[in-house]
């Protein structure tokens, strides 16, 4: 059966399915079948997809709508397969899923469980709503009848009813239950065109709030120069790219087109290996007669995991020798294929490969042969503008030798990346515009956005469209991701709502925005019931991707009220926010990833609080845990630092990094909403905001802008004497792992711990680990995170590069545990630790006991062998001595024979090694001891890689690493102390 057959053959199920009254469904379920049936009826009369594909992620097959519309894969909230983040839908999947709501097939035991899901969740939605004519507000009517079926349904003895009848009761409930829903008053019902985020009022303030308030003034000045950045002339260029309307000679003349491979092209050095030998080469098959034959390559870099990157001769071609040609690389050339050096305007070189005919081509390779060191990870990465899409791609091929030459491996990556005008920073740009617009009304700006966003729009569904297909990111590229869908749909709600009044949008425009809107909104979500469902189902197996998808529908949902079942859409998204709020956030209201994505979340939950009380009248900051969001994080700020000008910031745990306060930059824009129902929030907030020295929100497309000219003004703001702020140790935040000990002195000594009871979503490999500050200088400090998927993120993931103590690996473990190596993403800790003989330290660690008193500070903690308790047990103690800094740790091993490694990275300019005692120097004028007071078998120093955070003359920052190696044998039970 083809592909259009079996869409036709599903079409008649689903159908006899809706038609089929004998069957116990939901109005709701089937609404949500209606709605794959008529995309699939579409697909089905040759409806494309309402967008252009000039992208060329992958070559569309004829009947490429008609198997999307079958099948295709989805993060949606409540559709994850077992074990994965993902999971199928399409008429194929919502069929099946059809029939399983069928409640008149479902065993006695369920249905008495669906039956209490929907009367609590009916009961919970009576007694807060409200009734009248005000937003928010319920019909009395649809009151009156979900009271009614709450009843009957409450009075049912399944065991003296027919259970086709009781079933029928429970869907009539259900069905109540979504009309009082349906019923409440929107403030959009009543506006054609809401404006997100702002009220009248607010908007006509806005203008007297950027005059009067420095503060704002300053982020009005930054948005107008985004907004100024291109003309309306270049705008309009790049959206008419999308239906090629011009071509590459014009677009070359008037800009530069240049793509990359980002930092994804990983590779690890094979064992034996010195030495590598760079190359690249345009294939025959590429050539000027069969098509496109040429391409320009510049900007070669190869960076190491853990050190500097590779230094490659004339990397950008701007050095010719006699001959005109690029110094440092030899050319080979069959045929009549040839090359030229090139520089632009600014200066910027190049290299141009051109093969005219299928008998020509061309290879350039690096005349020098590149130390590389074995065992290692690395990432290549240059750039490129090639004008169209090749059949295979360029070449690049690195050869591995060993101190012989002879060679050890071969690494080849294919490069094929159509260039275009960048669509990204459009995400930006449109909600500039559209903030000008709002502000002077000049219909330049308001057409400016209207093509960024439409232009912006078209790149991202093909993204969409790939990763919906084939579960994968486009050319590796992550900025198509589900979660970004959420957020960047928020910037598009802001923008259409800012110009939809402006006049600039043909009949054709809109209806090419709904539709691409509307493919979004599959991306994200699907019509599938969540409200009804209990808030633990609702949310289950959701994380941050799942928060910022629901956002985006909400926000889109607010200023789009004719778009059709939107409120369908709108209390779905909603429900699965409300209930991570209420089961996913952690007790201590942490959110259960790393701190970077804890603010993140908050940063999209405070948003869209925001859209949801202008839409329903409903204060968040009341009614979930949302203010615990807030008020997390405030007293674990680390001291405030020099080099990040005196800012303070957060402890850099997990997928996170030492910074001035950047995350801070939220506080700034809710001070004034929090303060209204929680003061005491607010002024520690306000405080915790300028101990990091005012930070903002960066200007992103993947955030709503307008919000930056929502900040307080801090020269106004004024704190209650009673709401001073004192940081204090705490062990507070349990459920985080995160666990901070300080004096509170101006010159503060700081140690913060992690050991995290259950895995920290985007945590890495650290439990038990340290952070040290001695009067407002880190000394002991977690390396960060650089990226997600370049060749370093196996390092900073790993335990190897934390303070850490790590089992050596046995043989055995060597071979079960290892993982296949390379790939072009890169997102776990990999062979890090292993290649160097140790096992990474598991994810989670029990903490015994915490004491907090006014001399010293305590945490004694429990970390198990990462193959089992039998294998082996690491007790850690710290003792911290507020006043002094000084740091004692003790590590005691149980029921383990074998080596161990003690790492300590350093905020360290040099260091010996005196026996059992490390003295180092730092970069500002600081010294350090280490001393082991147990004998030990090796104690050495090397460097590994970190984020910015010291003054360093190399392009690479380098913590000093203490590494210390004792063997275990049996019958004792102690392991080294040491003392800072």
């Amino acid at each position: 059966m083809g592909d259009k057959e079996r869409l036709k053959a599903l079409i008649r199920e689903a159908g006899q399915l809706l038609e089929d009254r004998n069957s116990c469904h939901t109005r709701a379920d089937r609404d949500a079948l209606a709605d794959m049936i008529a995309r699939a009826e579409r697909a089905l009369k040759g409806e494309k997809v309402p967008f252009t594909r000039n992208r060329e992620f992958f070559k569309a097959e004829e009947d490429q709508e008609i198997c999307f519309a079958c099948d295709r894969y989805t993060m949606a909230p409540m559709a994850f397969e077992k074990g994965k983040v993902y999971g199928h839908y399409g008429l194929k999947a919502a069929v099946e899923w059809f029939r399983e709501q069928d409640m008149s097939k479902w065993p006695m035991g369920k249905l008495e469980e669906r039956r209490q899901e929907i009367l609590e969740r009916s009961g919970a939605l009576l007694e807060k709503a409200q009734y009248g004519d005000e937003t928010g507000a319920y019909g009395l009517a649809e009151r009156r009848a979900l009271q009614a079926q709450i009843e009957r349904l409450s009075a049912v003895k399944s065991e003296n009813m027919p259970e086709s009848r009781f079933c029928e009761i429970l869907a009539d409930t259900v069905n109540a239950f979504w009309d009082m829903r349906f019923s409440q008053r929107l403030q959009s019902d009543e506006r054609k065109k809401p404006v997100l985020l702002l009220t009248d009022k607010e908007r006509n303030e806005l203008p007297g709030r950027i005059d009067s308030h420095p503060f704002v003034k300053a982020q009005f000045d930054a948005i107008k120069a985004v907004a100024d950045g291109e003309t309306l002339w270049e705008s309009k260029t790049a959206y008419e790219q999308i239906w090629e309307k011009r071509g590459y000679p014009e677009l070359n003349a008037s800009f530069r087109i240049w793509g990359d491979t980002g930092r994804v092209v990983n590779l690890i050095v094979p064992s034996e290996t010195r030495k590598v030998r760079i190359s690249f080469r345009l294939p025959a098959v590429e050539n000027e007669e069969n098509g496109l034959g040429h391409i320009w390559l510049t900007d070669i870099r190869l960076f190491a995991a853990d050190g500097p990157e590779v230094k490659i001769p004339n990397r950008d071609f701007r050095l010719t020798d006699r001959q005109g040609e690029a110094s440092g690389w030899q050319i080979q050339k069959k045929g009549k294929a040839f090359c030229r050096t090139e520089q632009d305007e600014e200066g910027n070189g190049s290299l141009f490969l051109c093969n005219p005919t299928g008998n020509d081509e061309i290879l350039i390779r690096c005349e020098d042969d590149l130390p590389i060191s074995e065992n290692c990870g690395y990432t290549l990465f240059f750039r490129v503008k090639q004008d169209g899409k090749l059949h295979e791609g360029l070449l690049a091929v690195l050869d591995f030798l060993d101190e012989r030459d002879n060679v050890t491996g071969h690494f080849t990556h294919t490069f094929n990346r159509k260039s275009v005008l960048p669509a990204g920073p459009k995400a930006l740009s449109m909600q500039c515009s559209a903030i000008l617009y709002e502000l002077n009304r000049n219909p330049e700006y308001a057409q400016k956005a209207k093509y960024d966003m439409l232009t912006f729009l078209n790149d991202f569904c093909q993204g969409a469209e790939y990763w919906m297909t084939f579960n994968e990111r486009p050319e590796g590229c992550d900025a198509y991701g589900a979660v970004q869908a959420g957020r960047i749909m928020c910037a598009v709600a802001s923008t259409f709502s800012l110009i939809r009044g402006a006049d600039v949008f043909s009949v054709e425009d809109e209806a090419f925005f709904y539709g691409m809107t509307d493919y979004l909104m599959q991306y994200c979500l699907d019509m599938r019931d969540r409200l009804s469902m209990s808030q633990k189902r609702a949310q289950e197996g959701s994380s941050n991707w799942q928060t910022d998808m629901c956002i985006g529908v909400c926000a889109l949902m607010a200023v789009m009220p004719d778009y059709p079942n939107r409120k369908t859409w709108l209390y779905n998204a909603a429900a699965v926010l409300e209930a991570q709020l209420s089961v996913n956030l952690n007790d201590d209201g942490s959110w259960p990833e790393s701190i970077r994505y804890h603010h993140a979340a908050l940063e999209h939950f405070a948003s869209f609080a925001r859209i949801w009380k202008q839409e329903t009248g409903e204060d968040w900051l009341l009614t979930t845990r949302l203010k615990e969001m807030f008020r997390y994080t405030i007293h674990t700020l680390t001291p405030a630092y020099v080099y990040f000008d005196g800012r303070t910031g957060t402890p850099p745990f997990g997928d996170h990094r030492l910074s001035g306060g950047e995350e801070l930059g939220i506080y700034g824009v809710y001070l004034e909403w929090i303060g209204q129902t929680d003061r005491k929030l607010a002024d520690e907030m306000y405080q915790a905001w300028m101990a990091a020295k005012w930070p903002v929100k960066a200007l992103k497309g993947e955030s709503v802008v307008l919000e930056n000219l929502l900040y307080a003004e801090p020269s106004i703001y004024r704190i209650g004497e009673e709401h001073t702020l004192a940081l204090k140790s705490s062990g507070d935040f349990p459920d985080s792992g995160i666990y901070v000990f300080r004096n509170g002195m101006q010159k503060e000594n700081y140690l913060a711990v992690i050991a995290a009871p259950k895995p920290i979503g985007h945590g890495h490999l650290d439990t038990g680990s340290f952070l040290l500050y001695y009067h407002n200088y880190p000394v002991i400090m977690d390396s960060g995170i650089e990226g997600y998927f370049d060749a370093s993120t196996q390092w900073h993931l790993s335990s190897y590069s934390h303070a850490c103590l790590q089992f050596a690996a046995t043989k055995e473990e060597m071979r079960s545990l290892r993982v296949p190596a390379g790939g072009m993403i890169n997102l776990n800790a990999g062979n890090y630790s292993l290649d160097r003989g140790w096992l990474d330290v598991p994810r989670i660690g029990q903490v015994k006991e915490v004491s907090i008193g006014k001399e010293y500070d305590s945490i004694r903690m429990e970390i198990t062998h990462p193959c089992g308790r039998e294998k082996g047990i690491h007790e850690r103690t710290i003792r911290f001595r507020k006043e002094t800094g000084e740091v004692v740790i003790k590590d005691r091993i149980e029921n383990y024979e074998g080596k161990i490694l003690f790492s300590l990275p350093m905020v360290m300019k040099s260091g010996i090694v005196k026996g059992n005692l490390v003295q180092a120097k730092g970069y500002y004028p600081l010294k350090m001891e280490i001393e082991f007071q147990s004998p030990t078998q090796e104690i050495t120093l090397d460097k590994g890689r970190t984020t910015p955070m010291f003054p360093s003359e190399s392009d690479t920052p380098m913590l000093l690493y203490v590494r210390a190696q004792v063997r275990r044998k049996r019958g004792g039970s102690e392991d080294p102390g040491k003392r800072k």
